[in-house]
């Protein structure tokens, strides 16, 4: 595997899709990363801007979807920060990953690609205007993509719609595949939507939702985030007209202290 050791080994992987020459590869955390040294007050930092704002070059982490693998190996990624107003764009959102595919531009899937495994987020701060935020994934839905054994802990994640923890936004234009989210959980998230205006999907493991499996998966904390509508929730947000295309079961709109999906054990 590819291994990573710092932020700029990371953000070139984000970059170039994980790719080498067009070809999807195979990465590897390899110690715990810190992409800002203050990390511990990530809260404060819609005030307060950090050194380092992973989306500042939103043309540049956006030119391609993520294709490759990448295993956080248990490791932890310590204070991102990432904030962008952009327009709107179909699958993308503000994350450490913008777009997760595994399915290529001519629509022929790629096995064992778009994959994300073992990746633990700490203390990120994300804001989105326009389309989705999460601090993992902002977007998927090209081919079958997977993220596993992932957790999003102490962050602050706020935008128009799609807002989440761990997945952002699947909803717009199927292309054929699916998303599964298996065996991840967030804890001590302070999730916001910005707008009156629109939809206001939110949910702590993934936000504004369609084609998705999600299996195994918790969420520990306070979201008060129901509506007397389809689009809010506490563990996820399911429009009702495209709910039989998801299989998730947990909270739909209401406040939900500890919330799961299938079973733990």
């Amino acid at each position: 595997p590819f291994l990573i050791t710092n932020g700029a080994e990371l953000y070139k992987m984000v970059v170039d899709g994980g790719m080498v020459n067009g070809v999807p590869k195979y990465y590897r955390l390899d110690d715990d990363i810190y992409l800002n040294k203050n990390y511990q007050k990530y809260s404060s930092w819609g005030a307060n801007i950090p050194e380092n704002n992973w989306t500042k070059n939103w043309g540049e982490i956006t030119s391609t979807a993520f294709y490759g693998c990448f295993d956080g190996n248990g490791y932890t990624i310590y204070g991102l920060y990432a904030s962008a107003s952009p327009s709107w764009t179909t699958n993308i959102g503000v994350a450490l990953i913008p777009r997760l595919a595994a399915r290529d531009g001519m629509g022929i899937a790629l096995a064992y690609c778009g994959r994300i495994t073992n990746v633990n987020i700490e203390c990120a701060y994300v804001y989105a205007k326009n389309i989705a935020a999460a601090a993992l994934v902002g977007g998927a839905n090209e081919g079958t993509t997977r993220i596993f054994n992932s957790s999003v802990t102490n962050s602050k994640i706020s935008g128009d719609f799609g807002v989440a923890g761990i997945l952002g936004n699947t909803m717009d234009g199927d292309n054929g595949g699916w998303v599964k989210v298996e065996n991840c959980f967030t804890e001590n998230l302070n999730l916001s939507i910005t707008t009156s205006a629109g939809k206001k999907d939110c949910g702590a493991i993934p936000g504004r939702v369609n084609r998705q499996n999600v299996k195994y998966c918790f969420s520990i904390g306070n979201y008060p985030l129901g509506r007397s509508d389809s689009y809010g929730g506490g563990f996820t947000a399911v429009y009702t007209d495209t709910a039989v295309n998801s299989s998730i079961s947990g909270a739909n709109g209401g406040e939900a202290t500890v919330v799961t999906t299938d079973k733990l054990n």
